[in-house]
């Protein structure tokens, strides 16, 4: 402890938790940290210090998820939020430094971040030229398993069991825009953006969607028939996303 190391982890966490609702309520901000990530951070850290650090409004233009992704997934920085659930555009990052020189810091994390960031802008700038149904064509190109055709042949596979059970249910009023998402739900994987964060499909199909003019069910649904990603996801809400979900873990 004198040589500024902390050796209970559960201690290195609650102090990385406790640093951190301390800057974020300077800011009138809150935290969305998870479990994961949180583990990750306590691992790599002996003595937690709590450094804020910001970057240019500019980038909230992108998906929110793409941003926080930046800054979780690849940085491990913890994102800050309105009360309201809005992404703002500062972080807090957890550093070993000793002192109170934190400037050099805050620079590096920003001139780290800002090239991921550019990256997205650009990315998201180029696949946003085209609505999201133009990168349907695209599957065609891209395996879905040996032996079981392309993405874009499980597409049509995902719209034929997706219309069979609307009818079987009796959706007739949801059919059309079931059909729509089945059609539209894997088009986001031949995207510069989803190539470059694939832990985003359906999120950025879903903003590309907006984007694109169709309508809220379909871009609801087109998030997600993923649900649940794993044991303790939400589950999707609409029947869009309900149906095409169960479609695509049939056909997987």
């Amino acid at each position: 402890r004198e040589a500024k190391v902390i050796v209970d982890q559960d201690e290195r966490q609650a102090k990385i938790i406790e640093l951190t609702k301390i800057e974020a309520d300077k800011l009138n901000a809150v935290t969305k940290i998870s479990d994961d990530l949180l583990e990750e951070v306590t691992f790599i850290v002996e003595y937690p210090v709590a450094v804020t650090c910001d970057f240019d409004t500019a980038y909230l233009t992108i998906p929110q998820e793409v941003a926080v992704t930046v800054m979780e997934t690849h940085q491990r920085y913890f994102a800050l939020y309105e009360k309201n659930g809005k992404l703002i555009n500062k972080f807090v990052t957890i550093t070993n430094y000793i002192g109170n020189e934190f400037e050099n810091i805050k620079a590096g994390n920003l001139r780290v971040i800002k090239a991921r960031l550019d990256d997205a802008v650009f990315f998201f700038n180029e696949d946003t030229k085209k609505p999201l149904e133009s990168y349907v064509e695209n599957l065609k190109g891209m395996t879905f398993q040996k032996g079981m055709g392309s993405v874009y042949d499980k597409t049509q596979r995902l719209i034929k069991l997706s219309k069979n059970m609307a009818e079987k249910l009796g959706l007739s009023e949801n059919e059309a825009d079931i059909i729509r998402t089945a059609y539209l739900c894997k088009a986001d994987l031949a995207t510069n953006l989803v190539f470059e964060f694939t832990e985003l499909q359906g999120y950025i199909g879903a903003d590309y969607a907006r984007i694109s003019g169709e309508n809220e069910k379909v871009v609801q649904g087109v998030k997600e028939h993923y649900f649940p990603l794993n044991a303790d996801s939400e589950l999707a809400e609409g029947i869009e996303g309900q149906i095409v979900g169960i479609a695509d873990k049939l056909d997987n």
